[in-house]
């Protein structure tokens, strides 16, 4: 986060040449060039049409009509008790002006820009694993405070140029009352109106001088508070995408109690639609029937947890407990490859109007299943078998003949001897010692090896049944057949979900 925020800070754009060459040029359509190409365009006008008979004979007025063109372009700066020229009126704190106006816009585009590059920067921290929010609002934060910083800076430096255009202003003033005190005179002569017309141009060149040295403080003024208001605004840009990500937060807040409390009021959320199919104990469920208690009660089947536990999430919770720093962030970063990435990053998955139990919750924990799948290790069931039956003192043949007479044909009381004995096995050197103990602990045992090491299954097949016998087992399914036979989408005797039928003939 650090050193994103320094790389984004040290833009060279986002010092205070660079802002103004920004500044040039949004203000430059409305302005019809540059700020100062505007205002030394006009001045240059004023010089020349001061050299007019008109502006020679009426200097006083000229003047100020020449000042006032000057301020509706560039203001009058922070003055608060600079008087009007000839009436005695006085100036608001901050008078809006052409130049004002089209700083003004360009500083709210220019911040808009910023807006985008900075967040930008920001919420890229949240495609990084570890605490992706609390990452994005300590750089927006620190995005905040410097904008603070700078703008308080700014407003520093524009009371020191304030002051400037303050004195501009009471030079220019004097030069303004001495060009009316020079023109109240009457009764000339022509030799005394040819002196007078010299000494009205003199008046006239000391007050432009002072005005254009005025109209470049105002200028640099106006120039410094269009940064000030730059930076204000960004910041308040910037804490709107605070608020953003303290939105996501609670959301991935509601997110997260709803995974730790799979039931609300009493309300089955695994069969809600707001629900995420969890069991009581947090796991995720393929229906509504909690998987872990039907194989528990299950006679036939019997799950092996390692180190000996009884119980699913207690297993579960001693394995996340041994997973490395290492572990933890690469299954973050996996989360995001697999999940985030394909919704636009958690900042786009939290912000839009979607439902995140189902477009985020449910994928971040099949992909986390699927991952911690991976990381599991691997635990022969046929050298677990031979190890219990060391640590407990049984003897494995006792072990194995149980296993078998669980394994009962769903003919009762049928003829042991027409019945074949099965084990399938894992195929490796436990399960080759573990069939071997079994083979000899039953006589004619059939082993079969499978791949994999986490199976270990006893069958029994019952073989040359009588007609009785199959009468015993059919009798049940009538029942049910004589139901779904007159369904067309469930009888066996049509495949009614085929809608287009290939002909036989060619």
């Amino acid at each position: 986060m650090d050193a994103a925020c320094a790389r984004v800070l040290a833009d060279v754009e986002l010092r205070a040449e660079g802002l103004a060459v920004d500044f040039d040029e949004a203000a430059r359509p409305s302005l019809g060039g540059t700020p100062a190409e505007a205002l030394t365009q006009l001045l240059a006008k004023l010089e020349e049409q001061s050299e007019l008979p008109v502006a020679v004979e009426d200097s006083a007025n000229w003047a100020r009509q020449a000042v006032s063109r000057v301020r509706e372009l560039v203001g009058a700066g922070m003055a608060k008790e600079v008087l009007e020229p000839g009436n005695g009126s006085s100036l608001d704190e901050w008078r809006r002006s052409r130049l004002s106006r089209a700083l003004t816009a360009g500083a709210e585009q220019v911040a808009k820009e910023w807006d985008q590059r900075l967040s930008s920067a920001a919420f890229a921290l949240m495609e990084h694993p570890g605490r992706r929010v609390a990452a994005a609002e300590a750089a927006l934060g620190r995005f905040i405070q410097f904008c603070n910083q700078a703008a308080a800076a700014h407003g520093t430096r524009r009371e020191q140029q304030s002051g400037r255009t303050q004195q501009a202003w009471q030079q220019l003033q004097r030069a303004l009352e001495a060009c009316t005190a020079g023109s109240d005179r009457g009764g000339w002569g022509l030799p005394s109106l040819l002196l007078f017309g010299n000494r009205s141009r003199r008046l006239l060149r000391v007050v432009l001088d002072h005005l254009a040295a005025f109209a470049r403080q105002c200028l640099a003024e106006e120039v410094i508070a269009a940064e000030q208001r730059f930076f204000q605004q960004l910041s308040g840009r910037l804490d709107e995408r605070l608020r953003e990500l303290t939105f996501c937060r609670q959301r991935l807040r509601h997110l997260l109690e709803n995974l730790e409390s799979p039931t609300e009021d009493g309300v089955d959320l695994a069969n809600s639609h707001s629900g995420l199919g969890l069991t009581p104990g947090h796991s995720p469920v393929p229906s509504a029937v909690s998987f872990w208690e039907s194989i528990r009660q299950s006679a036939t089947i019997r799950v092996v947890l390692p180190d000996g536990e009884a119980d699913l999430e207690r297993a579960a919770e001693r394995f996340s407990s041994t997973l490395t720093a290492v572990q933890k962030t690469h299954l973050d970063q996996v989360l995001h490859d697999r999940v985030l990435a394909a919704l636009g990053g958690l900042h786009a998955a939290c912000s839009g109007n979607v439902d995140l139990a189902r477009t985020l919750a449910m994928p971040l924990v099949e992909q986390t299943a699927a991952f911690l799948g991976e990381q599991l290790p691997a635990t022969d069931v046929a050298q677990f078998e031979l190890a219990a039956g060391e640590r407990s003192g049984v003897d494995i043949s006792v072990q194995i003949l149980e296993y078998l007479g669980r394994a009962t044909p769903m003919v009762a009381g049928s003829d042991a001897d027409q019945q074949t004995s099965f084990l399938l096995v894992p195929a490796s050197d436990a399960g080759k010692a573990f069939g071997e103990a079994a083979q000899l602990a039953l006589k004619g045992l059939q082993m079969v090896r499978v791949p994999g090491q986490a199976h270990l299954m006893f069958a029994r097949e019952q073989g040359y049944l009588s007609i009785e016998e199959l009468q015993g087992l059919i009798r049940p399914c009538h029942a049910p057949y004589e139901e779904t036979a007159v369904v067309p989408q469930a009888s066996a005797h049509a495949r009614f979900d085929i809608i287009d039928w290939v002909p036989l003939d060619p």
